[in-house]
Formats: C-alpha cells, sequence, structure tokens
C-alpha cells in the first residue's frame, strides 16, 4: 500500500503520459503562447499551494522540442542570500565554455551588490550634486567617489545584460524558457531578491521567465520582507510579471476515481470477503459520493485532497476487513480532522451541545436546495448519523433532541440540512438501527490509528 502519491519522473517522448488531470492541452496552450510573444516576458503560473504546480511544470518542461528550458527551484537554494549567483549557474549548462565565463566575467563586478530596486531609477544626481555643495572637502570627495562607483556599477549592470542578451541569442532562436519554481515558499527576503534580480538583471529579450507560485501567499513574503501590513505587494508584483495563467481545478469526481484507485481501496471495499455481506456491498460508492462532495464544498486543494485519502486508506486497516466502516462518518470525520481541527478534537472530546455539534461540523456548507434530492439525502442521513453516534457515546440523550410532549414529535434542534422535522427524524430513525455494530469512539479510534494494523 502507498503511503506518498509519486508519479514516475516525466518521459521526454510523453511527458504527459501519467497526467490524470487532462492538463497536457494547458501545456499547449502555454508553448503557444511563449512561441507568439517570444521576445521575452514574465508569466506567472499562479495556483493555490498543492493544486500540482510542480509536477506540471516538470512534465511541461519535457514537452519542449525547440526551447532550451531551466528549472529552479527557489525554495531548495534560499540558503544563499543572492540569488544572482544560483540563477546564472543554471545557464552553465548551454552553450560554450568560453561564452559562459565571458559572462560570470561581467557578472563579477556586480555580484556582491545587493538592492531591493537598484535606486538608480530613481536617483536625480544633479540634485545630489547641488545639495553637496555645502559638504566640507573630505565629506565632498568620499561622496563624488560614491557618485563614481555607483556609475561603475550601472555601466557593469548594462555590460551583464549586453553580454546575457548576445549568451542568450547564440543558443538557438527559440526564446529560452527558465522555469522558477516554488516562489513562495522562500524566505521572504529571498523571494523578493529573486523578482529584484529577474527584472534588473535577467529581463533581456529571448528570455520567457516562468514562475510556478501561489499569489497570495508570495503577497505574505513581501509584505513580511518589507515589514508593513500595509505594503501594497499586489501592486508590487505588477511591476515583474507581465502575464499570468491559473491551472483550471479538475472535476472532483474525477481526481477522486484517480485517489481511490491509486491508493487501493478496493483491496478493502471489494474484497472477497466482504462481498459475502449485502449490507457492505455499497460502501465503496457511499464513501466516493460523499468524497466527491466535501472536496468540492470545501474547496479543498489536490493535496489536501492526497492526506485525507492516504489517512482513509490506512485507517481502513484498522477495522476488520467484513467489519462495517460507517463510510459517511469515517469520511467526515477524517475530513474534519485535516480540514477543521479544533472541530473534530471537540467532537471527540465531546465538548459540544447537540445544536454546536451540527452548527460546528457543517458551519463551511452550503444549505441544499430541495430539488437537489441526492445531495439533500446524503447530508441529511449524514447529519441525522453523526448526531446518533454522538448521543449514543456521550452525556446527551435523545430526550435532549426530540421534544416528545409533542404530536407529532418535535427537533429541539435546528438540523443544518433537513427542510422539514419529519424528514430529519426519518433518517433519525435510519441510523438508529444501525447504530449497534459500532459506537463513535471505536471510529475515532481506528482514525486516531491507535488499534493495530492488520
Amino acid at each position: 500500500m502507498k503511503l506518498a502519491h509519486c508519479l514516475p519522473e516525466p518521459s521526454a517522448e510523453n511527458p504527459f503520459e501519467h497526467c490524470k488531470l487532462g492538463r497536457e492541452e494547458y501545456a499547449d496552450v502555454l508553448t503557444s503562447l511563449i512561441t507568439t510573444y517570444d521576445d521575452g516576458f514574465v508569466l506567472a503560473l499562479n495556483n493555490k499551494w498543492g493544486e500540482g504546480k510542480t509536477t506540471f511544470v516538470r512534465m511541461w518542461q519535457k514537452k519542449f522540442k525547440d526551447h532550451k528550458t531551466c528549472y529552479f527551484n527557489a525554495w531548495e537554494n534560499d540558503f544563499d542570500h543572492d540569488p544572482l549567483i544560483a540563477i546564472l549557474s543554471e545557464l552553465k549548462q548551454f552553450g560554450t565554455a568560453i561564452n559562459y565565463k565571458k559572462l560570470v566575467k561581467k557578472a563579477a563586478t556586480f555580484a556582491t551588490v545587493v538592492g531591493r530596486a537598484l535606486v538608480e531609477k530613481h536617483v536625480d544626481t544633479a540634485q545630489i550634486v547641488e545639495g553637496a555643495k555645502n559638504l566640507n572637502g573630505h565629506s565632498l570627495s568620499f561622496f563624488q567617489k560614491r557618485l563614481e562607483d555607483f556609475s561603475e556599477k550601472k555601466n557593469s549592470l548594462q555590460d551583464f545584460r549586453n553580454a546575457l542578451e548576445e549568451y542568450v541569442h547564440k543558443l538557438e532562436k527559440k526564446p529560452l524558457v527558465f522555469i522558477i519554481d516554488e516562489l513562495d515558499r522562500c524566505n521572504p527576503r529571498y523571494a523578493v531578491e529573486v523578482l529584484e534580480k529577474i527584472k534588473h538583471f535577467f529581463s533581456v529579450p529571448g528570455i520567457v521567465f516562468v514562475l510556478s507560485l501561489d499569489k497570495e501567499q508570495l503577497q505574505h513574503s513581501i509584505k513580511g520582507n518589507f515589514g508593513s501590513s500595509e505594503f501594497d505587494a499586489e501592486e508590487y508584483l505588477r511591476r515583474f510579471i507581465d502575464l499570468e495563467f491559473r491551472l483550471p481545478r479538475p472535476a472532483p469526481a474525477d481526481y477522486v476515481d484517480y485517489l481511490y484507485n491509486y491508493y487501493g481501496f478496493d483491496d478493502f471495499f471489494r474484497n472477497i470477503q466482504r462481498n459475502k455481506y449485502t449490507e457492505l456491498h455499497y460502501e465503496n460508492e457511499v464513501f466516493k459520493s460523499l468524497a466527491n462532495y466535501l472536496f468540492e464544498e470545501a474547496g479543498l486543494s489536490l493535496r489536501q485532497q492526497e492526506k485525507i485519502f492516504i489517512h482513509a486508506r490506512t485507517a481502513l486497516r484498522c477495522h476488520g476487513i467484513t467489519s462495517h466502516t460507517y463510510p459517511k462518518i469515517f469520511l467526515m470525520l477524517i475530513f474534519l480532522k485535516f480540514h477543521k481541527p479544533e472541530v473534530y478534537l471537540k467532537i471527540a472530546g465531546k465538548k459540544y451541545t447537540l445544536q454546536e455539534l451540527t452548527d460546528y461540523s457543517f458551519s463551511s456548507f452550503q444549505q441544499i436546495k430541495s430539488d437537489d434530492i441526492s445531495k439533500y439525502n446524503q447530508l441529511l442521513y449524514l447529519e441525522a448519523e453523526l448526531i446518533e453516534k454522538y448521543i449514543s457515546s456521550s452525556e446527551w440523550t435523545k430526550d435532549d433532541l426530540i421534544d416528545k410532549n409533542t404530536e407529532p414529535h418535535k427537533l429541539k434542534i435546528k438540523p443544518r440540512f433537513a427542510l422539514k422535522d419529519d424528514h430529519f427524524l426519518e433518517a433519525l430513525s435510519h441510523a438508529s438501527n444501525r447504530s449497534s455494530y459500532k459506537s463513535l469512539d471505536q471510529i475515532i479510534k481506528r482514525i486516531e490509528l491507535s488499534q493495530q494494523l492488520s
């Protein structure tokens, strides 16, 4: 059984062979974009953390046939204070040793220069000289020397950019595609330094930079670097990014099916011994159906979905092969464990009232329309089953849930998904008929992996 989601290294012949998300078409769109605008620009591939950006760009890189490409993982290189050398070293793989040596020589004159925005763009030297007239001789001499150094650095920078453009031009007519990944996970200062170096040192015709990032998280890093939550990080990023693209999310059902098969859930749910028991036949479909809804409703990233499936598959090994798993409660609790751990812990510790149980467990879920019968019944029965299990394992009783002094009986709480009291009471009756198989504590014990694995 697998405990991690690992795809094989993409092959040069068919790099998207193992892609289950149908993303090759987006690689073709982006490649066409780069081919069309071959004078160089910066493209941001902006998706949330855990949505498969790294997998996509590694596959996409292998798909290029007529372009030189670089892949640079910024997070793995942020131990160095200045990314200039790290980025420059990636170019060593191209061209001749003589051309690269010339490029390095040009870079050496300012390799130790660290600056956030190359202040020469904002300096009026005439005003500075005028303001320096009142300085004494020693100070004026020192200031003039600084101006000369500044001018020299500025010329050196232009020399480097000219050499870089020449170096890239000699590679081939197609633009060089430089992919920078994991920028949003870097040390904030390093992330800003990478952006600044790209903009001021490497922005020359013939290089297309692809920044694979979570823009929202990168903006937090930028604000942290500049020490102000009020800093306009979005406007700051506009200085560096020319175009932005977002990979569309795969259909939840497609990815759930993929994860279900990848982690071998049918090895448990469709085991020959389980097939002997009719009441266990549909647990796999109930599990997948609820996963589709939970993941879509909560907007979980692909990585979050993977983590839930890994834990669920591991926890299933704590079940007897012919035991009831209560797939709705089982998956719902694992979902809360990863998505809302504070809610999960209070359920496990019996800290909620019955009203709080339903309010907090389903707080992020939209009310279901009455004409969506499938979802309505699914969530209605999930809610009833959760409350039934909670009552059977806590100090609360049915008398705290149902007012039996009325006819027909009325609920003392307001369920999240029941449009009518009798709908919920019917679902609760169904859950009560199956409650003897396993308690809430037993389900949680298996989720916590505190029972020996089979």
